[in-house]
């Protein structure tokens, strides 16, 4: 990043973009504020930062998720060091700048909404739409880095110090709560034009609430991590939030439901367009530009490689993050369906080699199957050649909100609401009912299992562990060595790039890494 100031100054030369299908960009000029006279300007916008987001999710390292991922073996030396959290490994490699893109264009949106001759309604949509951007914006940059510059309303001159993530979520919170007011629910949704939309990549009530549970219950779960100074407040609060904001997804009844089996969450909801999907990234139909393979192909390609359907037994794979039959066996019970669905064929792999090179053979490796939608090469030279999985990127689906309700209950006392939730989740999939036997009576623990059983590999698991406070447990050994300082200092944030300094003579290095370099 050159500096943030730059890139939202930049937003008052920036050329606009229509978007053809959301996914080929169509310069039309180099608008400034003064042109933008029309809802259609204001749509354009919009899509910009729509663009954006699929932007900062291809470009920015999964690394960091990869932290907390399910594993038995890592297979590759740098998410070794990642996974082990050693010095070498900070994550200083991981830029904020496409991030910050997303918040810039939004507030292009509401600067010119008083310039366009419009409905009371039509304003609160263009207004909830920018604060739903915005609140997405700087939940990723919180979770990510902590400490960040926040800016609000006009875009100021000169360099801007980082402020508390204590701060910085309060901000998501009430950006959230604004978009969660001013948005229609999904099904009321209409573009300049009065043309419906019903994309479920679009920002609408039910996606708002969604960042606000998950926002609130961040705050609330992590007040063992903040400043002392930051602490004066109730987490009950915050979980009641939380608890709300997920409830008034769950109980719409009519635009969100779970789907029928757990074989559907494979071939149908993590695809995309789907009513368990609350608010998704739009990528289908997009896998032959190679900047949006990234999120799907890089994370996936550590777990699955290849298509398993293609993968003869013995060939030689380069799958990092591996996981034997034996644990899965042990982490789903016998008639759970997505021990099956999740997993290729698991009886037929046990006892197989997997020649993953440099002598490395392992025995009864997993072969993860959840993404299910591939794409390959009909080019001469390259045919047959694994392209992309052609799927969207699902944000927030609704078994993830229920399990997140659950949470909320238990921290709230209300263990049978929580295990109600739990026990929805597990009978789509089948699995045994809950028994108070689990855990040894740790019901919180039981909910997070089930998580990490339901939302396998989808960019959950190492926000949950910091929510929960299980990072001493579950993550790896160097964590156990860490002390409550270090994470108040932000052990668990990444280190921040050498661009973000450029003409900001008030940056500051996260503590930590500034300690740990």
């Amino acid at each position: 990043m050159k500096n943030i100031i730059m890139i939202l100054l930049a937003v008052f030369s920036l050329s606009l973009f229509s978007c053809e299908g959301l996914l080929n960009k169509t310069p039309i000029n180099t608008g400034t504020f003064d042109n933008i006279s029309t809802e259609k300007d204001l749509d354009m916008i919009l899509n910009t930062t729509e663009w954006h987001v699929r932007e900062s999710n291809a470009t920015n390292s999964i690394y960091p998720l990869l932290i907390g991922e399910l594993a038995d073996a890592v297979n590759d030396e740098k998410l070794i060091k990642h996974k082990d959290f050693t010095i070498t490994s900070s994550g200083a490699t991981v830029t904020w700048d496409y991030i910050y893109k997303i918040d810039a264009t939004a507030r292009v949106v509401l600067k010119c909404i008083p310039q366009v001759e419009m409905s009371k309604d039509r304003q609160d949509y263009y207004e909830g739409s920018a604060s739903f951007y915005i609140a997405y914006c700087y939940f990723n940059l919180v979770r990510r880095w902590g400490e960040v510059p926040l800016i609000k309303g006009d875009t100021p001159i000169g360099p801007i110090a980082k402020s508390s993530w204590a701060e910085v979520i309060d901000y998501v919170i009430e950006m959230a709560t604004k978009a969660s007011v001013m948005l229609p629910e999904l099904d009321k949704i209409y573009d300049g034009k009065d043309n419906s939309i019903t994309r479920r990549s679009t920002p609408c009530k039910g996606a708002a609430l969604a960042i606000l549970a998950d926002a609130a219950a961040w705050k609330a779960g992590g007040k063992y991590h903040m400043k002392p100074e930051d602490r004066n407040f109730e987490e009950n609060d915050y979980w009641k939030i939380a608890e709300d904001a997920a409830s008034k997804i769950i109980s719409n009844s009519a635009i969100y439901s779970l789907a029928p089996t757990a074989t559907m969450i494979c071939t149908d909801v993590l695809i995309g367009e789907t009513p368990e999907s609350v608010w998704e990234i739009k990528y289908r139909d997009g896998w032959t530009d190679i900047n949006y393979r990234v999120p799907i192909v890089s994370f996936f390609n550590i777990v699955q490689n290849w298509p398993v359907t293609k993968l003869p037994h013995g060939t030689k794979g380069s799958m990092r993050y591996i996981t034997y039959v034996p644990t899965v066996e042990k982490m789903y019970t016998d008639g759970d369906e997505r021990k099956h669905q999740y997993f290729f064929d698991l009886a037929d792999t046990v006892g197989r080699k997997w020649d993953f090179g440099e002598g490395n053979i392992l025995h009864d490796a997993a072969l993860p199957h959840k993404m299910r939608l591939a794409r390959f090469s009909a080019e001469i030279g390259t045919k047959d050649e694994f392209l992309s999985f052609d799927q969207n990127k699902i944000e927030y689906r609704l078994s993830d909100i229920i399990l997140l309700r659950a949470e909320c209950r238990v921290r709230l006392g209300d263990d049978a609401g929580a295990i109600e939730d739990l026990n929805n989740v597990r009978r789509r999939a089948k699995a045994t009912q809950y028994d108070a036997s689990e855990d040894s009576g740790d019901l919180r623990m039981t909910i997070f299992k089930e998580r990490e059983k339901e939302l396998l590999w989808e960019n959950k698991r190492y926000y949950d562990i910091i929510r929960n406070g299980y990072h001493r447990e579950l993550l790896s050994k160097n964590h156990k060595k860490l002390t409550d300082a270090d994470y108040i200092d932000g052990a668990f944030f990444l280190g921040i790039t050498s661009d973000a300094f450029h003409d900001n003579q008030l940056m500051r290095q996260n503590t930590y890494w500034l300690r740990n370099r």
